[in-house]
């Protein structure tokens, strides 16, 4: 897991250092304004969902509160495979925090293990 380390544009930003399956990005209230990274080349082939949930900290697996409907990513071994997502300018309110998290289910969270390096802006 990692913490924001910089600010830039006026906002907060949690940057993988490394591969990862979840990232605490927020543990209090704040707004998500983009994610973006990737899926690995070493992954497997798989669909994973890029989960945005609203929490404080990471839920087991099973059902989860997501800030957005989950980002569909289907990744081929081999290859990076790229996400993004603009919420805009106004954001999405997160009452709890903001963790990320890569999960092969769709409306549950199932930890994909660490496949992922992504970039979270907040505030």
């Amino acid at each position: 897991m990692s913490f924001p380390t910089t600010t830039r544009n006026g906002y907060s930003v949690d940057r993988s250092t490394a591969l990862e399956a979840s990232s605490i990005s927020k543990a209090t209230k704040g707004k998500l304004y983009r994610f973006a990274g990737k899926i690995d080349t070493t992954a497997a082939t798989d669909i994973y969902y890029i989960q945005l949930l609203n929490a404080s900290s990471l839920p087991g697996d099973g059902a989860v509160t997501t800030l957005v409907a989950p980002l569909e990513v289907n990744h081929t071994n081999g290859t990076s495979t790229l996400f993004d997502f603009d919420l805009g300018p106004r954001g999405v309110q997160a009452s709890s925090g903001i963790v990320i998290v890569a999960s092969t289910t769709e409306f549950t969270k199932t930890i994909a293990g660490n496949v992922m390096s992504a970039t979270v802006l907040f505030d």
